[in-house]
């Protein structure tokens, strides 16, 4: 070895050529251990040397360091790692059924002096084969099954984190075959072995990395390789890099260590964001769906260096990063920063609402707290911007481009109808459209307001959001003191930026007006204290704006008209007249005639109401009764299964798993002394069935498109007067009687109100 950098050796290579010993002074196997970082480090570490052998790629491991004593390599660095290709080794060897004498023999030369316990149990396993493994066996389990295992060996941690380490070696490679090939002829896993005695260098040496009594841990790993591969690039930048991450950047990142004071893992996220992002700005290496950055099953980033390097070997992605961190730096109170820029749920003057109760993207980003794509490319939006324009404080500009870029981003989303809510449609295959338009034009505008119609072709985002940024942009441009009330409106909870179905720009006289009345109606302080049965009625008056979520057998069609934080659905859905089978769009319409009358929100609700009972009560179809009778919207989920305009479901979940009640049943069942005559949770069922009136008498009322469908117990007394009195029709089926109410067959519509004619029989029935 004649230079500075050692021998570039495989375990193999070193074990060969030397008897490696782990020396009394040394503490015990440490990657074994059950202990949540120590679990974190081991799933790692096992997951690269995986990946490396499985994609034929190359792993350094590092400087190992040693000691030469007679014919034995005493380890002074570097024993973990070592111990764990020593156990992969053995593991490959004899699971592939590939042990000989002479390999068993190589192992052999492996060794702890720690404690006599571990010298012989390292000596036991490697006589010990297990070529009959299966999947769901417990490697563990098995070894202190053997004879030669003593109960006792367990009280050894050395031991006891081998056998840790060898069950999860087992679960990562069992289905592997003939890895070892790859370890030892393809040279894939390898290290820097150094022997102190050719350095000039002394035991102080070895005292100092032992001193330290704990695993090197992932960063300060990737932290040295970087480091050289920096300095290979560019000594001035590798420099720069030394000495910031030790002092100013690691400064900052001190607020934020854990609990062990340790600021490893924010730092890593950090710098694994920035490298995910200027890989996605790269097109020509995307794969569709495959994110660069894998996660391990604690979510924190599981490290692929080749990636590190393939992405700094350019000096303009190094300068983002280093600029990204002296950004933060600059900022220093990230909190602050982050509550000028964005309120949480709902809309504050001179604030973009995140729509979250975290609004600070920083530190989701470092603690991998629910830090999605939405938020990755706000988050790189804000950095881009800052460093370009030299800014560390939120502009009126940013503000504004976090604004329109927040809109467009929560359009991208489709409809899951199963469950009645919109999902982000946000996919990883299109990560690299946006960021390159965020990159190239965003960034690059002047206002966003001003620009965003000259650069439409170019933002990468759906053709119908572009256009309802462009047309909330128009409006502010010429009528500025809008600007607050679109805000206004996009910051709300259930719009976020879709206030399409407004029609702004046909209602832009009325717009404020219109904000006001939203605020009223489905402000988000006012959630559930405005009846959900009042709103959907005096909606109904416009026009029937059921949205259709699906077809079930024996249930029919199901509509849904708006609830809760689900009213989210009705304003701001996108399928408003696009085809035959939508409902239209009454939104507008709505807010535009409530607008134009006076008084208390409620009060004009009663009045669209009112209003429209006196010019349609003649004709008693669904409308009539929707809209008359508030009890017929009285619904837990306002979600409607649809056989015809009188054999309705009121479901009681959004799938098809909860009960139901016909509404008539139920208005009628709610307008009768329920403690005499009927049990209102006794007329709810399950499955397909329909549900009946059932009266306490045990006479039951089935709403049919004909009217009532009587069912008499037998022997009823007064069956005779009541079919004589109503007309009641004989039907087909035993003992079942019609009390018809239906116009004529061709129309969907009531001669008689059957809600009035059912309470009139029943008070009949108990008289």
């Amino acid at each position: 070895m004649g230079n500075n950098s050692g021998e570039r050796l495989t375990f193999y290579e070193l074990i060969e050529k030397y008897r490696i010993k782990v020396p009394i002074m040394q503490r015990d196997y440490a990657q074994g251990r059950d202990e949540y970082r120590i679990n974190r480090i081991r799933r790692n570490f096992i997951e690269n040397i995986y990946l490396a052998l499985e994609k034929n790629r190359s792993l350094d491991l590092d400087f190992i360091y040693g000691s030469k004593t007679g014919e034995y390599v005493i380890l002074i660095d570097g024993q973990q790692r070592i111990t764990t290709l020593f156990l992969l080794h053995w593991y490959l060897t004899t699971k592939d059924d590939l042990y000989t004498d002479e390999i068993r023999n190589i192992l052999s030369r492996f060794t702890y002096e720690t404690r006599i316990s571990s010298r012989e149990f390292c000596e036991k396993l490697v006589s010990f084969s297990i070529s009959r493994i299966k999947r769901d066996d417990i490697l563990s389990d098995l070894i202190k099954d053997q004879p030669w295992f003593f109960p006792y060996w367990e009280r050894d941690p050395t031991i006891k984190s081998m056998l840790t380490m060898l069950d999860a070696i087992h679960r990562k490679f069992y289905g592997t075959y003939r890895f070892l090939d790859r370890l030892k002829q393809g040279r894939k896993i390898t290290f820097q072995f150094l022997l102190l005695e050719e350095f000039g260098l002394t035991d102080e040496l070895y005292i100092k990395m032992n001193a330290r009594g704990k695993l090197l841990t992932d960063f300060e790993n990737f932290k040295a390789k970087f480091e050289q591969f920096i300095e290979e690039i560019d000594k001035k930048s590798s420099d720069e890099f030394q000495n910031k991450i030790e002092k100013d950047w690691q400064d900052f990142f001190w607020r934020y260590r854990d609990e062990e004071f340790l600021t490893d893992e924010p730092l890593m996220r950090f710098i694994y964001y920035i490298t995910e992002m200027l890989y996605y700005l790269n097109p020509d290496k995307i794969k569709k769906e495959v994110k660069t950055i894998e996660l391990d099953e604690d979510d924190f980033p599981i490290i692929e260096f080749e990636k590190i390097k393939e992405m700094y070997s350019k000096k303009e992605n190094l300068k983002f990063l280093f600029d990204a961190f002296n950004k933060l730096v600059e900022i220093s109170d990230m909190e602050t920063f982050f509550e000028n820029l964005f309120s949480k749920n709902k809309y504050e003057y001179g604030k973009v609402a995140l729509f979250s109760d975290n609004i600070n993207l920083f530190k989701r980003c470092i603690r991998g707290e629910d830090f999605g794509i939405f938020e990755k490319l706000i988050l790189f939006t804000i950095l881009t911007y800052l460093i370009k324009y030299n800014k560390n404080k939120p502009d009126r500009r940013l503000k504004d481009l976090i604004r329109v870029l927040r809109n467009l981003l929560k359009a991208v989303r489709y409809f899951y109808r199963l469950k009645i809510i919109y999902r982000s449609d946000l996919r990883y295959e299109d990560l690299s459209r946006y960021l390159n338009a965020i990159k190239k034009h965003f960034i690059n505008m002047d206002d966003v307001y001003a620009d965003i119609k000259i650069h439409r072709k170019n933002l990468g985002f759906p053709k119908d959001a572009i256009a309802n940024e462009i047309e909330k942009a128009e409006i502010i441009n010429i009528t500025k003191d809008l600007k607050e009330s679109i805000f206004k409106l996009e910051d709300h909870p259930l719009l976020q930026g879709m206030i399409f179905n407004l029609k702004p720009s046909e209602n832009v006289r009325e717009l404020k007006k219109m904000t006001e009345i939203i605020y009223d109606i489905w402000g988000p302080e006012r959630i559930g204290d405005l009846d959900n049965s009042l709103i959907i009625r005096s909606m109904l008056t416009i026009d029937d704006y059921g949205i259709w979520i699906g077809w079930s057998s024996g249930l029919g069609n199901r509509f849904f008209f708006g609830h809760n934080e689900r009213w989210n659905v009705v304003l701001t859905y996108d399928g408003y007249d696009k085809d035959e089978d939508s409902p239209p769009n009454i939104v507008d319409k709505f807010l535009s005639k409530l607008v134009k009358m006076e008084g208390s929100i409620k009060y004009r609700l009663k009045r669209l109401i009112s209003e429209w009972l006196k010019e349609n009560s003649t004709k008693k179809d669904y409308y009539y009764y929707f809209i008359k009778y508030s009890e017929m919207t009285k619904s837990e989920k306002s979600l409607y299964a649809w056989n015809n305009a009188f054999e309705i479901r009121d479901m009681t979940g959004f799938i098809l798993n909860g009960s139901h009640i016909n509404p008539y049943v139920k208005t009628v069942c709610m307008r009768i002394d329920n403690e005499k005559m009927c049990d209102i949770e006794n007329n709810y069922i399950w499955g397909i069935r329909e549900s009946p009136l059932r009266l306490k008498n045990k006479v039951e009322m089935y709403c049919k498109s004909d009217g009532w469908e009587i069912v008499f117990p037998k022997n009823f007394k007064k069956k005779k007067s009541l079919i004589k009195d109503f007309r009641l029709e004989v039907l087909e089926k035993n003992n079942h009687y019609l009390m018809r109410t239906l116009k004529d067959k061709e129309e969907e519509a009531d001669r008689y109100d059957r809600i009035k004619k059912a309470l009139k029989f029943i008070n009949a029935l108990y008289s």
